[in-house]
């Protein structure tokens, strides 16, 4: 997934990069501009981003004006606009729908959050992920991934007949995934397609393989759990 930034002071370009190459690592790629124009250009002539993080003021120019220009091109392309001026905060709205609004001194927790939503929305079009497994690209459909494991520096993603091994931490793996896979241990997530019952502190699903929950993940799993389920119904 390729992220644009776009703000007129480098730090604040920096940040946001940081912020998220420290966490996706190599599933985000970003490129940065200081200019609004040149982000333009780049969208219109280069390649349209998976997603835009641009300031409302970038300098003389105007954020909101200059993604208005080339709204044909990103229809689906979500936007985050960042803001250290107050007053803008609802004119925004007005005539344009951003997917996101953060206003400065950027909140890095905040700035994930919007992040993360955007990732998982693209993650529940697309079904397939690549995995490194033996130092090959292996392209691996979701629906097929029972649940997956942490062991030893490694994520092991278990499907119906077979498993992959990648060396990636389990919050990692867990970011490429769609919201149906929930976390119910430090190094347990599980497919909720895939969860034949619960009880107490166990999860089976389908195989008959038992998985457990955790005492610190037992709340945020429940809950999560139900509201997929909800949605199913």
């Amino acid at each position: 997934m390729l992220f644009l930034i776009c703000d007129d002071k480098k730090q604040i370009t920096d940040y946001i990069e940081t912020a998220i190459n420290n966490k996706y690592h190599n599933q985000v790629k970003t490129i940065t501009f200081t200019s609004a124009s040149e982000a333009v250009k780049y969208i219109t002539n280069v390649k349209i981003p998976d997603a835009v993080i641009i300031d409302i003021c970038v300098g003389e120019e105007n954020g909101i004006a200059a993604i208005k220009n080339i709204s044909d091109i990103i229809k689906k392309t979500p936007v985050i606009f960042i803001t250290g001026y107050y007053e803008y905060c609802q004119d925004i709205f007005l005539d344009f729908k951003p997917f996101a609004l953060i206003t400065k001194p950027i909140d890095e927790n905040k700035l994930l959050y919007h992040i993360d939503k955007i990732i998982r929305r693209k993650l529940e079009e697309n079904k397939a992920i690549d995995i490194i497994f033996n130092r090959c690209i292996v392209s691996v459909n979701t629906d097929e991934i029972t649940y997956i494991e942490s062991m030893d520096r490694k994520t092991i993603y278990h499907l119906e007949n077979r498993q992959y091994e990648e060396y990636i931490k389990l919050d990692a793996a867990l970011s490429k995934l769609s919201r149906r896979f929930i976390k119910s241990h430090k190094s347990y997530a599980v497919n909720v397609d895939y969860i034949k019952s619960i009880q107490g502190s166990t999860i089976t699903i389908k195989q008959g393989i038992t998985i457990p929950i955790s005492r610190k993940f037992k709340d945020s799993f429940r809950k999560s759990y139900f509201a997929i389920k909800s949605e199913m119904i």
